[in-house]
């Protein structure tokens, strides 16, 4: 087990926390039993894409808009605790996934804990000028 598959679980549960829902998302390809190679996960449409975009480890719905009953795209490549950016292709291609759905609308970035999440959501918050239904605590 990675320590990253060990953060994805204490991830969805603070998502479910702040009121959201984050949802594993795999990816990956193998060869079938009858020789057909199949991909899975999100975007995952070819080895080349892979390479400049790859889908986060978890996708989800933010916590409701403020006064309606709408959840926004969320996004989260989920690190290890003590994670840095070094630019490596993968992070980079993670990024443009990441890049690709703050452009459209959506909460997106990488977390490494609870703090990482509240970020993302409040990153959110600031650009489209809007408040989620937060938890009080989270604001303080």
């Amino acid at each position: 087990m990675t320590e990253t598959s060990l953060i994805i679980p204490k991830l969805r549960l603070a998502a479910q926390e702040l009121g959201g829902a984050l949802w594993r998302n795999n990816s990956g390809a193998f060869q079938n039993p009858a020789g057909r190679f199949v991909r899975f996960g999100l975007g995952n449409d070819s080895a080349g894409q892979s390479e400049r975009w790859k889908s986060a480890d978890l996708i989800g719905v933010t916590p409701c808009v403020a006064g309606y009953a709408v959840g926004v795209f969320w996004a989260v490549e989920a690190k290890r605790e003590d994670w840095i950016w070094r630019g490596t292709k993968r992070e980079t291609a993670q990024a443009a996934f990441l890049q690709n759905v703050k452009q459209l609308g959506g909460a997106a970035g990488f977390a490494r804990n609870m703090s990482d999440l509240v970020g993302i959501l409040l990153a959110w918050e600031q650009h489209a000028g809007v408040r989620l239904s937060l938890p009080p605590h989270v604001r303080s």
